[in-house]
């Protein structure tokens, strides 16, 4: 019988239906398998045994801990980065002295998600058995880097920590700097580490380089007089180039506020017998500069403000500041005319007048100040002092009773001090204001008085992100009639900047009709804590307790209460609110909140 095939075109359609079938099914099984291998992973990283720098330095070595959120992530490549993770977390030890670390660790599936787990045994730390140190050049013999030497943190038997060793090192070089030697540098540095002994030794040398001394200072400039230009110069011919100085100069001409660039060029190649001569350039600012403001706080209700600032009134460096606030409460009109003698980027004489009216729930004043002053100011702005001569006329007046005039000449000593870091969120800091003055009846003052204000701020860390604040002000004043004493001199207490949870100076000595009227003597003290939940957003509590009063310290007004910072890059805003927890009878209900902006101190 003869066989039936299939015609020659049958059989190729057929064979053409089997390869697209069999291709098919391939793209099936590498999308399936592409699918498995594009799905994203979810991952948790564990890690014990360290903590605290070690802990976090480990995070940041782990590949795995950076590249978990990423959506590209698949199992394959998470396996990959977890057969990675133990050469890592060594590797991140070692800067802290630990070279014989164990990890124990795993990747286990748990409830849909993968959780790698790394246990760390970081052995015993490698201990320094020698440390070599030594100064080569022109300045081997210095005393002074000797003593450098001698305060080199590292000695034998501590443990070898590479960031320590490199702070000691740097400070080998500083020290060489500070003396002139600018152009110092390690010449050999080596640390040889034994994992085998747990031992290290350290070979240190830096090449101190030649000499260098202040040369001539020449300026380049036609906006300023030459003669001004001199006096400001710190750095002085002859003495040992120091880079740091030559720094805070170039910033106090900035300060200045006369150049908008300023640059300080040295040219060491021009050096001669080690003086180097340095050129100063500076581009002159803009002559007015105008500024406008707005805003809203509890003590003073909403406010506008404007400000007015002649940079450059004339070639002898002259310039001079108006401004005007606006509030519910207060208003305020004033100018100073500052004329810089003696070092002009630290000395002025400051000529001032001041219009200022002020209105609270018991008072309400008028007062015209004039002052003539000479300030001084450090190069870095930490250090501020005054000494002056100031006229104050004031008229002031207790609710309806009749209006008070009284006339004072007073002498004075103002001084403040500001250490704040420029963080976004400042941990540390301290400052602290005092101001001494007086006045006699036998030369132009309706009344003598003395007159003594103190205060201060102080931010301590606590934590990572905690931070404790604690403020105090206190202040005394002898009067000899009390009724010629200005208001404005009188101490009160209430109010953002003293006690929260009373309104404005709404604390303080009454007269018979119970009216605040202000006191001689101020004590007031208190406490926060601050704790930074985001990176823009802090969380507090606080305490503020104290009060105005004359002869004693019968009533203690205490407030407290809770509130949120938000944090800037020129300030932060204050929402508290708090309650007079010294009044009989509170309750929740008479809570005040308080609303302000301003600096960490």
């Amino acid at each position: 019988m003869k066989k039936h095939w299939p015609s020659t075109t049958a059989a190729a359609s057929h064979r053409r239906a089997w390869k697209w079938r069999n291709v098919f099914g391939l793209l099936l099984f590498l999308a399936t398998l592409c699918s498995h291998c594009l799905a994203e992973v979810d991952v948790t990283v564990q890690v014990r045994g360290v903590k605290g720098e070690k802990l976090a330095n480990v995070r940041a070595f782990l590949s795995i801990e950076q590249r978990k959120s990423e959506k590209s992530l698949t199992e394959r490549w998470l396996r990959l980065l977890h057969e990675d993770a133990p050469a890592e977390i060594k590797s991140a030890l070692e800067p802290f002295g630990y070279y014989n670390v164990t990890v124990t660790s795993s990747l286990e599936p748990v409830n849909g998600s993968w959780t790698a787990r790394y246990e760390i045994t970081p052995g015993e730390p490698v201990r320094i058995s020698h440390v070599d140190l030594l100064y080569t050049g022109e300045g081997a013999g210095a005393g002074e880097l000797a003593l450098a030497i001698q305060s080199f943190p590292l000695k034998n038997g501590d443990i070898l920590d590479h960031l320590v060793y490199e702070n000691g090192k740097s400070a080998l070089v500083y020290a060489a700097a500070g003396l002139g030697y600018v152009q110092a540098k390690p010449s050999t540095a080596r640390v040889e580490v034994d994992p085998y002994a747990n031992t290290a030794t350290i070979a240190l040398e830096v090449d101190t380089g030649p000499r260098f001394y202040y040369g001539k200072v020449r300026f380049h400039q036609e906006f300023l007089k030459p003669e001004l230009l001199e006096r400001t110069v710190t750095l002085t011919p002859g003495d040992p180039y120091v880079t740091d100085d030559v720094i805070a100069y170039q910033q106090g001409l900035q300060i200045s506020d006369w150049a908008s660039v300023v640059t300080v060029e040295p040219h060491f190649d021009d050096a001669e017998d080690g003086r180097v001569p340095l050129d100063v350039s500076l581009q002159p600012s803009k002559r007015n500069r105008y500024s406008f403001g707005a805003g809203y706080e509890t003590d003073v209700g909403p406010r506008v403000s404007a400000r007015w600032v002649h940079r450059r009134i004339n070639r002898a460096g002259h310039h001079s500041d108006v401004f005007v606030r606006l509030s519910a409460v207060r208003r305020t009109l004033g100018g100073t005319y500052f004329v810089p003698v003696r070092q002009p980027l630290t000395d002025r004489l400051a000529t001032s007048a001041e219009y200022e009216y002020e209105e609270t729930s018991d008072t309400r004043r008028d007062t015209l100040n004039g002052e003539f002053a000479f300030t001084r100011r450090s190069l870095d702005d930490r250090t501020f002092s005054k000494g002056f001569l100031e006229l104050r006329s004031e008229d002031y007046q207790v609710r309806d009773d009749p209006t008070v005039e009284t006339r004072l000449l007073s002498i004075g000593f103002a001084r403040r001090y500001t250490e704040l870091g420029f963080d976004l969120y400042p941990q540390r800091g301290r400052h602290y204001d005092f101001e001494i003055r007086g006045g006699s009846s036998a030369v132009v003052s309706d009344t003598s008085y003395a007159r003594i204000q103190l205060g201060g701020k102080y931010l301590m860390a606590l934590g990572d992100n905690g931070r404790i604040k604690m403020h105090g002000q206190l202040g005394a004043a002898a009067v000899e009639f009390f009724e010629q004493y200005p208001t404005s001199l009188r101490y009160f207490a209430g109010g953002d900047s003293t006690i929260r949870g009373f309104d404005y100076k709404s604390l303080g000595p009454v007269d018979d009709n119970g009216n605040v009227v202000g006191g001689k003597n101020l004590l007031v003290v208190g406490g926060e804590y601050n704790h930074r939940v985001k990176k823009h957003w802090v969380v507090a509590g606080f305490v503020d307790a104290g009060n105005a009063f004359n002869d004693s310290l019968d009533d203690v007004a205490v407030g407290a209460g809770v509130g949120f910072r938000w944090l800037m890059a020129f300030g932060s805003f204050r929402l508290d609110l708090a309650w007079p927890v010294s009044e009989e009878g509170w309750s929740a209900g008479d809570g005040i909140i308080h609303i302000g902006f301003g600096a960490a101190l």
